[in-house]
């Protein structure tokens, strides 16, 4: 029998809903016959145990990481007194007894009034006593050779110190070792139930709750074992991207986590993933391009059918709060709520109320003990507190004897999240109260509950279902039905086990993406906006929302950058108000929006008074000062700016020319920019203020428009007026509009442009257009923007690791740049992405007859040396022949009609073709010029320079490679030798070398966790070599001769020592006397590792083209030694640029004078680094952007 296996390791109790969740599923997947296994904590008690279910108690950590090991008394008093020893501190200790003193002799002054005047006798004698002792220390300096002495006693304490803590970690670890105090990890756990179970591939593993931290052991477990032999692994992640125990995990986080299980094949295979929500699938699907599963939320239905209670008329109604007594549940907002409803409704006996206010941690959360205090005053028959853990049938009586349930959850906290409160109480089909702008908000209508915008509201809402309560309790009986059929454990189950097609799943937003309609690039508009205009819909924020609903309904893209100057500077007020712009900006199509938050210390601007912002700030009073000042000291993240600046965006729209002054301090302002002007603000301020106009205002507001190109005005004499300031100033005066009244303001914001405009829409759309200058870039985007196809036969491009994929990938990324559109297709699992707005098109090749194609070369082959007997030489590589990898590359998709159909597809979409490597030249090239689409082959090796000269393999390699080569219109090559080689066979290629991506900032980048690193790997502070590679034969190659140099550089006893690192697939892992080989690891740490590293080394014997690693190094700064083959394709001058030395005999002793010449190393780096920046991929590629962009071809 198969076997399901659930993994549950924070259950051991029935706390929460970790029992009914697990138990529900184990109970839908054995009426499919499945074995079920629950696998729970070890604390977990036998007295739960359901009947027919298997529970196996493994787990000593709970999914927070933490510890749940119990110790006996002498385990627990070692425990104590090793870490009161770990913590002891000296001060700490004569601290304490001297508040201990001190305590006594205070209680002795009050109660013996005759002893407290000679208590006070001796504190004073003894008061001077110090002070003289302090006064004759101070003279002990005047003493010869005292500073000597005190010196030497100061060290020798600090040796013994040292000492001390030495062997007092030392003992620490032996102690916890031998008294058993180590918890196994989570990764241990599983491995060992894994064994213990025979788990098989054939058998599933439900993991329903999991930690960040945990879900990177599962990926290193899952790394090390056969991918074959694993088991089905269904993940779910429950909590928000943003939540701050995903955000604040430790390791590599969870966006490198969920991506390491793409790049490692592992997804969907072998391990596919879910979540609740649709909110959080879009969430989780913008991480990586792992695509998360929506799932029911399950529990055990049939109990709410036994638990049913009749209810007798005229009873009191009950109001149930359920859940944990925690702040994110909303446990503080209770004393109030039952205070509210304590008169009126408790005293007259018209409502009870039962809390469950069991604590998740021992003693509750700060200020949850206080309110229970609160809630423990009130008469127990009315407000019943239920302080301990429910039983399962305990719950359910509760949930089922409710008329009505309130669920004052906080709204961030359950934003996308989902609850099991609220999911039991809509199936038990009773009436909520539930926050707005949350998950519980959007399951329920106010035909079956109430919706509440702040905690204040509560009772308000408790009162309107009291009052209603049959029209609700009838509309939610009513909703159970469809809500317990969606929810049902056996509908989980059906989802876990049916085979999907990933695709099917992407949201109907990615759906869209994905389709090749959206292959192009359209127009980007950027609105900077005061979050009060829309919060407040004044009537320039009515305009903009009308701006917003036009160019939405365009299918234009759209991001918003917003900030706030009125609200107080306080973050969850801030966060508060973001949450509710966002509510209304759902309706448009917004592709990004940015919070700025104002900064502590105002940023003033010259031209403006000081000293009356600092009044106006004092006494509350707005003013333009007192708004341009506030504008100008936002808070800007420096990668948002950056992100802008790299951006193509097409217009800038202001909300007021205030937002201007956020437009300089972006560095945008060479962009066109729009502003929408209600009327002058320093005039307007005035007349609010009842004040005269401020001329350094209105000066500051002029300066402000002469940096704009277009204003739209709601009044000709406005626009006549600043007309006249600046007659190069294109103005556009709006027809006339019927503002929203203060009553209508709660209408859908979506149909804004039909209030406002009526009759005259079709005025206002022909204004609009002619502001931003549509038709302009939408004739430019057609002309300029052009349909590329990268075709790549590695399947490793998303990694970008190896130096291949990083120069295609850096390709993508200039092309993309240059407001091209780009589909790349590649070879791989099977699956079709829209990433960061390129299509990656991944061919798996189920071709039957792949073995025939195989055999007709290889009775060519025959056929050929049987025409030539004699050729000792051909016949001594004839095994070689057919077998090598590079010929297998040519004819590998020879015959296989799904693969050149994909390749049809793709020429048809495209203008222009880029065929990486010339393996695919002939079936590409056919159908190019059937198609007439340009074809362009970069050739990143002469191919057949890796094999011996002069042999048939060689012959053969040749001729397939020329041939292919010649068929396209252009040829890219890497290297000069590369170059005169191609001239040799009448091929005209254009030479563009390996580039570098210098946007990253390497040499001076700042790792964020370092220490962390230098903890892990202390040798990074040390003197060493680094050698980076991919499992490329040349670097295998290089590898060995490092371990050479390495051995005798410590074997001779060069001086200063020095290790020899390796990272890269081109060896395993390995740590041994001064070699030291890390394999695969993650950028930070292989920037850190560049970055600390004394020399680069590249010992190349052989290889072809030209090695990305070069620039890679000399971008940090660093001085590469080489041989000349390492340094192909790339200008270096021996001395100046690196170190050029093809006799690795001479390497030690090199290494050695380098190390010892610091002045040199830094006059080779800075030259290095200046030379990189000629490599730079934006330089570089112009090349390509030519090739794309001529008309003629120059192959031959």
């Amino acid at each position: 029998m198969k076997k399901f296996i659930i993994i549950d390791h924070s259950l051991q109790d029935l706390q929460g809903h970790h029992y009914e969740c697990s138990v529900s599923v184990a109970e839908a997947v054995q009426r499919l016959n499945y074995e079920a296994i629950i696998i729970a904590n070890k604390n977990f008690s036998p007295h739960f145990v359901p009947k027919n279910i298997k529970i196996v108690s493994e787990f000593e950590i709970d999914w927070f990481n933490n510890s749940t090991k119990k110790l006996n008394n002498f385990q627990k008093k070692i425990k104590k007194l090793t870490e009161f020893l770990s913590n002891f501190n000296l001060d700490d200790v004569i601290g304490e007894y001297k508040n201990k003193i001190n305590y006594k002799l205070f209680k002795l002054k009050v109660t013996k009034p005759k002893i407290k005047i000679l208590l006070e006798k001796i504190e004073g004698s003894l008061f001077r006593f110090n002070q003289w002792i302090k006064q004759d220390i101070k003279l002990i300096k005047y003493i010869p050779l005292s500073h000597s002495f005190f010196g030497i006693c100061k060290t020798l304490f600090g040796v013994f110190q040292l000492g001390i803590k030495a062997i007092h970690k030392i003992n620490q670890k032996l102690w916890f070792k031998f008294f058993n105090f180590n918890v196994k990890t989570f990764q241990e756990s599983l491995e060992n139930i894994i064994n213990i179970l025979n788990i098989t591939s054939e058998d599933h593993i439900f993991i329903h709750t999991l930690g960040v931290e945990q879900l990177e052991e599962l990926l290193y477990l899952l790394q090390k074992q056969p991918l074959e032999k694993n088991p089905q692994y269904h993940i779910m992640l429950r909590r928000d991207i943003d939540d701050y125990l995903v955000k604040n995990a430790q390791g590599i986080g969870i966006k490198n986590c969920l991506t390491e299980f793409y790049q490692y094949k592992l997804f969907p295979n072998k391990v596919k993933f879910y979540t609740d929500t649709s909110q959080l699938v879009d969430r989780y699907n913008s991480l990586s391009p792992i695509q998360f599963i929506e799932i029911p939320v399950p529990f055990r239905q049939e109990k709410l059918v036994q638990n049913k209670t009749v209810k007798l008329e005229n009873k009191c109604l009950h109001l149930v709060y359920l859940g944990d007594a925690r702040i994110e549940k909303g446990y503080l907002y209770l004393p109030q709520i039952v205070g509210d409803l304590w008169e009126d409704y408790l005293l007259t006996k018209t409502l009870k109320i039962t809390i469950q206010s069991n604590f998740n941690i021992a003693s509750g959360e700060k200020d949850i003990l206080a309110s229970r205090l609160t809630l423990e005053q009130y008469p127990e028959t009315m407000v019943k507190i239920i302080k301990n853990a429910m039983t399962t049938e305990e719950y359910y009586q509760l949930l089922m004897s409710a008329d009505l349930l309130v669920i004052p959850y906080d709204n961030n906290s359950y934003r996308y999240r989902t609850s099991g409160v609220l999911t039991e109480s809509l199936a038990a089909g009773k009436p909520v109260i539930v926050p707005a702008n949350s998950w519980l908000a959007s399951q329920i209508d106010e035909t079956r509950g109430v919706i509440y915008n702040h905690p204040n509201d509560i009772s308000k809402g408790i009162i309107k279902l009291i009052n209603n309560i049959k029209e609700y309790q009838k509309n939610a009986e009513l909703f159970s039905l469809h809500w317990c059929k969606k929810h049902s454990p056996d509908n989980l189950v059906n989802c876990l086990l049916s085979p999907i097609n990933i695709q099917d799943n992407i949201t109907q937003k990615n759906r869209q993406k994905v389709s090749e309609s959206c292959l192009y690039h359209k127009p980007h508009f950027l609105f900077v906006i005061n979050i009060d205009r829309i919060l407040n819909l004044d009537i320039n924020g009515q305009i903009i929302l009308s701006h917003l609903q036009y160019l939405s309904e365009c299918n234009y893209l759209i991001s918003i950058i917003t900030y706030c100057l009125k609200s107080p500077l306080n973050h969850n007020n801030n966060d508060h108000q973001f949450a509710k712009l966002e509510n209304i900006l759902d309706n448009y199509n917004i592709k990004k929006t940015w919070l700025l938050q104002l900064d502590d210390t105002p940023q003033f601007i010259p031209s403006l008074d000081q000293e009356k912002y600092f009044h106006n700030y004092y006494n509350n009073e707005p003013t333009f000062t007192r708004e341009i000042i506030d504008i100008n000291s936002l808070l800007i993240p420096h990668d948002l700016k950056n992100h802008l600046q790299q951006q193509k965006i097409d217009n800038i729209l202001l909300d007021s020319i205030s937002s201007q002054i956020l437009v300089n301090n972006l560095g945008l302002s060479s962009i066109s920019i729009v502003c929408q002007v209600s009327q002058l603000q320093s005039y307007q301020y005035g007349i609010e203020n009842n004040q005269d106009i401020d001329l350094k205002e209105l000066d500051t507001e002029y300066n402000l428009f002469s940096q704009i190109n277009v204003i739209i005005t709601n009044y000709k004499y406005l626009a006549e007026k600043i007309i006249n300031k600046f007659p190069s100033l294109i103005t556009y005066t709006l027809p006339c509009f019927s503002p929203l009244l203060s009553t209508q303001k709660s209408l859908n914001n979506t149909k804004i442009t039909d209030f406002l405009w009526g009759n005259n829409k079709s005025q206002y759309y022909q204004i609009i257009n002619d502001s931003l200058n549509l038709d302009r870039i939408i004739n430019n985007l057609s002309k300029t923007s052009q349909k590329i196809a990268i075709l790549y036969p590695w399947g490793d491009i998303l990694e970008r690791k190896a130096g291949a994929s990083q120069r295609v990938g850096l390709l993508i990324d200039y092309l993309q740049e240059k407001d091209n559109n780009i589909w790349l297709f590649t070879t791989g699992e099977e699956k079709d992405l829209f990433l960061n707005n390129v299509r990656y098109t991944f061919y798996d090749q189920k071709f039957n007859h792949l073995d025939l194609v195989k055999q007709v070369y290889r009775s060519s082959y025959e056929s050929l040396m049987n025409i030539n007997k004699g050729n000792q030489l051909l016949r001594e590589n004839s095994n070689l022949i057919p077998e090598d990898w590079r010929l297998n590359m040519y004819y590998q998709f020879y015959g296989d009609d799904n693969f050149t159909n994909w390749i049809e597809k793709i020429i048809n979409w495209a203008d222009i073709v880029i065929l990486e490597y010339p393996f695919w030249g002939k079936i590409v090239s056919k159908i190019c010029q059937e198609k007439n689409v340009k074809l362009i082959i970069t050739a990143h090796d002469i191919l057949c320079k890796q094999v011996s000269l002069n042999t048939p393999l060689y012959q053969t390699l040749l001729a397939e490679e020329i041939s292919n080569l010649k068929k396209a219109d252009h040829v890219v090559c890497v290297s000069q030798e590369d170059q005169k080689f191609l001239q040799q066979w009448g091929i005209n290629s254009q030479q563009i070398a390996n580039p570098v991506n210098l946007n990253l900032g390497q040499k001076n980048n700042v790792i964020n966790n370092q220490e962390k690193w230098f903890n892990i790997y202390p040798w990074l502070r040390d003197n060493y070599c680094l050698f980076v590679g991919s499992g490329h034969f040349p670097n295998v190659e290089a590898v060995r001769e490092i371990k050479k140099i390495a051995s005798i550089y410590q074997e001779k006893k060069y001086n200063p020592r020095c290790r020899f690192v390796v990272i890269g697939n081109c060896h395993k892992s390995e740590n041994e006397d001064n070699f030291i080989s890390l394999g695969k690891v993650e950028l930070e740490l292989l920037s850190l590792l560049y970055q600390n590293a004394k020399l680069i080394l590249a010992p190349m014997l052989s290889g072809t083209g030209s090695s990305l690693k070069i620039p890679e190094a000399m971008s940090f700064g660093k001085v590469v030694l080489g041989t000349k083959i390492a340094f192909r394709g790339y200008d270096i001058q021996n001395k100046i640029h690196g170190i050029i030395e093809d006799n690795l005999a001479l390497y030690p002793d090199t290494i050695e004078q380098l190390l010892t010449n610091n002045d040199e190393l830094i006059f080779i780096g800075n030259n290095a680094q200046n030379l990189a920046n000629n490599y730079n991929y934006k330089f570089l590629y112009e090349g390509y952007l030519k090739l794309v962009e001529s008309r003629d071809s120059n192959c031959i």
